[in-house]
């Protein structure tokens, strides 16, 4: 399937937070690249997706 990508205004680690209390899962380690850092999450259903944040 696809994976959609999400700006956060957020801290990234908030934003994760977030994804964990409201029933979804990380599933990948923070990955720093030069334009900021992202991580892929699974919502409840099981759909992909990637935050990024600064």
């Amino acid at each position: 399937g696809n994976t959609i990508h999400l700006a956060s205004p957020h801290p990234l680690e908030e934003a994760i937070e977030r994804v964990r209390t409201n029933g979804g899962k990380v599933v990948s380690d923070i990955v720093t690249i030069p334009a900021g850092r992202f991580a892929y999450c699974l919502d409840p259903d099981g759909n992909s997706f990637g935050l990024f944040g600064r």
